[in-house]
């Protein structure tokens, strides 16, 4: 009952206001949750940022089966493990290790680690989760305390995974060049984005009143692919 309630609840907060994205995502079943946050753009937002041509030509719905099929597969209930299994089969094969592969062929360096044989993942699958999983963090730095692995000032980027700080570059340093791309009137002639919405995600962004910059990030790269590979 609680999720029908939240649902509503999403839909009578206005669109683009602060808690509204975290409300939806309460009030989806767990798996479309994930496959949600891990889709880069919602219909919403294609819908808004498409021509209507465009839009009524391409998928505004991602398809979340493939995620379902593999949530009946990791044969358990325990929603951790089910992510567990969804991340080893579809996202890191599929994203992390592939990008890592290909930059890492580029510079003539070898990258793949011992973390990854399929011995240890197996033996981690078959932990026991805990809070925070403390239990394996001291697995796997049994001289750390727990003051050690959860201070602040021990925080690294390889607790966390290592990231690009798109937002604050698309309101600083970058946020011309986005803006030179993306309002370009070649960008525009296309026919396959709306400039008044482009315009908008960006002035909202540069503003601070929404973290848009995974939208403008796939637009620049996609532009820029329409450049190098359909203007040649």
């Amino acid at each position: 009952m609680a999720a029908p309630l939240i649902r509503l609840a999403a839909a009578l907060v206005p669109e683009g206001a602060r808690g509204r994205g975290s409300l939806e995502l309460l009030g989806t079943e767990e798996i479309l949750r994930y496959f949600r946050i891990m889709t880069f753009q919602d219909a919403t937002t294609l819908e808004r940022l498409l021509t209507p041509d465009v839009a009524a030509r391409v998928a505004l719905r991602p398809d979340p089966a493939r995620y379902r099929q593999l949530a009946g597969e990791a044969g358990t209930r325990d929603y951790l493990s089910i992510l567990q299994y969804v991340d080893t089969h579809h996202y890191m094969p599929d994203d992390i290790l592939t990008k890592v592969d290909r930059m890492s062929m580029l510079t003539s360096l070898e990258s793949r680690v011992p973390l990854v044989d399929h011995v240890l993942l197996e033996f981690v699958a078959t932990m026991p989760f805990e809070p925070e999983n403390a239990w394996r963090r001291r697995q796997v730095h049994p001289q750390a305390d727990d003051g050690a692995t959860s201070s602040p000032r021990n925080h690294s980027a390889a607790q966390d995974g290592l990231w690009v700080p798109l937002a604050g570059w698309f309101r600083g340093a970058l946020r011309e060049f986005a803006r030179e791309i993306l309002l370009d009137p070649r960008t525009i002639a296309r026919g396959i984005v709306r400039r008044q919405a482009v315009e908008g995600m960006l002035t909202s962004h540069g503003q601070g009143r929404r973290d848009w910059s995974s939208q403008i990030w796939s637009l620049i790269c996609f532009e820029l692919w329409c450049r190098v590979w359909m203007d040649r």
